[in-house]
């Protein structure tokens, strides 16, 4: 059964109007009553109390039930409403270590600021649709969706609230906001390390399924062209999987097709691995064939770099530690809650590279110390 949405598409258009009044009225004055400012507004008073609602979670007014409403005058009643604001993140329950760290870390980060977090797993459209009641709007949605996204979804979200983002993803053409990691940069700053240190036959490798690194190919594949290096399909490896696969098997079989293929060595010196899952597969491959993922050739792993694994400790890695991301999405969710009207973007993170036998000791992934 379709659920309709409890947000009127008015809402937006009258905030602005009632901002103006709460201007006009000064700290500690009255605002028009609910009735006034719906014949004022031309909208409804279901509309109209939505409205304060949002304006009083935002500190700017307060609401005394037989007195009316006047405007905030002191910074305990701003506080008291700021930490009654409530985020909702929507994890896809697609099969995700990084996935399931993120969430932890949003889920922490809401927390440190005075915010009521709250984590949500779906399947699918029609179950947030119906999972989310609309009597208990969130102040924002977090979604984490696998590797597609529903339009149908996001514009249910946006039409419920104007602070939304989409974490792991880069969008177009959405309302909404979006923090991906900077496949980009992070590919160059791969590149450009190991042809630094003399490699000259790289490959880009990964067990992910191929229709969901279209972007991260096409970055390494420019790259690779601007230094003047082979580009073309051969020096692309992905496993033969499809969405909700494991990665490591991918990784793992392509590798081994790939040392038959080629008389048990490797026909490269240095590989760009798009995932920890992926160079899991990839160490198990080049151990069951006698070789050695520190000696035999040159990884650098794009992943987030704070996992706390022996695996990891051993790896060179480019990414975006779990806290930097948790840190950026409060940071603008907050920029939003501040100014309603700032235009919908896509957010990157600029990457850390950790070299091979350290590791990150603190939560900014700033500091870097031996193993």
């Amino acid at each position: 059964m379709t659920r309709t949405s409890s947000r009127s598409p008015v809402l937006d258009t009258i905030l602005p109007n009632i901002r103006e009044y709460i201007k006009s009225c000064g700290p500690g004055g009255k605002i028009p009553t609910i009735r006034e400012l719906s014949v004022n507004l031309g909208a409804s008073q279901v509309t109209v109390r939505q409205a304060i609602q949002l304006l009083e979670q935002e500190g700017l007014v307060k609401a005394y039930v037989g007195r009316g409403t006047y405007v905030t005058s002191n910074e305990a009643d701003k506080q008291q409403a700021i930490t009654s604001r409530t985020i909702t993140v929507l994890r896809s329950d697609w099969p995700s270590r990084r996935g399931e760290e993120l969430t932890r870390s949003i889920y922490q980060a809401a927390r440190s600021h005075g915010y009521r977090p709250a984590v949500v797993t779906y399947t699918d459209y029609e179950q947030i649709r119906d999972l989310l009641h609309p009597s208990a709007v969130s102040d924002a949605y977090i979604l984490q969706p696998n590797s597609l996204c529903s339009v149908q979804l996001l514009a249910f979200l946006r039409n419920i609230s104007p602070n939304v983002l989409v974490e792991g993803m880069e969008l177009t053409k959405v309302d909404v906001d979006s923090l991906a990691p900077d496949w980009q940069q992070s590919i160059v700053m791969s590149l450009s390390r190991l042809t630094d240190q003399g490699h000259k036959s790289i490959m880009l490798i990964s067990g992910e399924p191929r229709v969901t690194q279209l972007s991260q190919i096409t970055f390494f594949k420019s790259a690779m062209q601007l230094m003047g290096l082979k580009h073309d399909e051969s020096v692309i490896g992905f496993g033969d999987t499809q969405p909700g696969q494991c990665s490591t098997q991918g990784a793992r079989t392509f590798i081994q097709n790939l040392l038959e293929q080629n008389d048990g060595k490797l026909p490269c010196s240095a590989m760009v691995v798009l995932s920890y899952a992926s160079a899991v597969g990839i160490v198990e491959a080049l151990q069951q064939a006698g070789l050695n993922h520190q000696d035999d050739v040159t990884m650098i792993v794009l992943d987030n770099p704070d996992m706390d694994t022996q695996l990891a400790s051993q790896l060179n890695m480019i990414g975006v530690t779990a806290a930097m991301t948790g840190q950026a999405i409060i940071d603008r969710l907050e920029a939003r809650w501040a100014d309603p009207q700032l235009q919908y973007e896509n957010l990157f993170t600029p990457p850390l590279f950790k070299p091979a036998g350290q590791r990150l000791t603190n939560s900014s992934g700033t500091d870097l110390s031996p193993k």
